[in-house]
């Protein structure tokens, strides 16, 4: 589809990667109007020959603060500028594993940049949970998520500080009776 609009599909979004390998539809998801209190998801539905575009909806979703195209920066120590840590939208692809869609994305948290994890039913649209994950020193951005079917999500992560240059990080999560809670990264 040439020429698509952000209120068709969203700014920047990101395809959702089905590893249940039902086929049609398909999701994309747009994290960029996270910071006014919603994700935008959009269907793919028909066949492969002949793909129908749907409409989008709008998932309510906690209120990052900000506005939506907010640019974000990490600290690094030294007197240089500070990193370039991305927007709002998703920094990798979003996932769909067991039935929910999850995905991460950077955003401000206390103060501080941090990640915002999300886990999506596919099939409604409506948020199931959310967290962030968060270091005292660090700044956190660029997550990428990853999901198998006993539950069990790591959420890669890029972090610095005024006094700790980049480095790569991880936060392990594990689902227990519906909720997913996170490790230190």
């Amino acid at each position: 589809w040439p020429n698509l609009t952000y209120s068709q599909v969203g700014f920047l979004p990101q395809p959702v990667v089905n590893y249940d390998g039902a086929g049609l539809p398909a999701t994309l998801l747009s994290g960029n109007y996270a910071s006014l209190g919603v994700l935008q998801s959009t269907k793919i539905g028909g066949t492969i020959e002949s793909p129908v575009l749907a409409t989008s909806k709008f998932i309510p979703v906690p209120y990052t603060g900000g506005g939506a195209l907010d640019t974000y920066f990490a600290a690094q120590p030294g007197p240089k500028a500070d990193i370039y840590a991305g927007n709002g939208r998703f920094s990798e692809y979003a996932v769909q594993i067991d039935g929910p869609i999850w995905a991460a994305q950077t955003t401000r948290v206390d103060g501080r940049l941090g990640v915002r994890w999300y886990e999506i039913d596919a099939a409604t649209d409506s948020l199931l949970q959310f967290g962030d994950v968060t270091d005292p020193a660090l700044d956190l951005y660029f997550p990428s998520i990853a999901v198998n079917h006993f539950g069990q999500v790591v959420i890669g992560i890029s972090g610095s500080s005024e006094t700790d240059f980049a480095g790569a990080y991880a936060a392990v999560g594990e689902t227990l009776g519906g909720v997913t809670s996170f490790g230190a990264p």
